[in-house]
């Protein structure tokens, strides 16, 4: 109040604005990853070997499959990096087991 002036009550608020900031997610890293190819063989001949049995253990799962070709190629993509073990096995030979290391962007075998 002024002197000599009328006071009418009112009080003014002025907005006060908070401001909060929320965390901002970090991207996530596309998954690191490679791809194991190899080939059985025949440790005699070196002939590919038809319908062999390759299985990948990743530690976390076992991934099984056949090679279809009678040179004895297979393949297994997208594959975390790490050591892996990889077993081969086919009707009349004996069982093998190799291990490999995975990198990322590259190709174990």
């Amino acid at each position: 109040v002024t002197d000599g002036g009328v006071a009418d009550g009112r009080i003014e608020l002025t907005p006060e604005v908070i401001v909060t900031p929320s965390p901002v997610a970090s991207p996530t890293p596309p998954p690191q990853v490679g791809r194991i190819l190899g080939q059985v063989t025949d440790s005699e001949t070196s002939a590919g070997i038809n319908g062999a049995n390759v299985s990948l253990d990743t530690g976390e799962q076992t991934v099984t499959s056949t090679v279809g070709g009678q040179d004895g190629v297979y393949s297994f993509d997208n594959v975390a990096v790490g050591d892996r073990t990889i077993t081969a096995a086919a009707t009349g030979y004996i069982t093998n087991t190799k291990t490999v290391t995975v990198t990322d962007g590259g190709v174990a075998d």
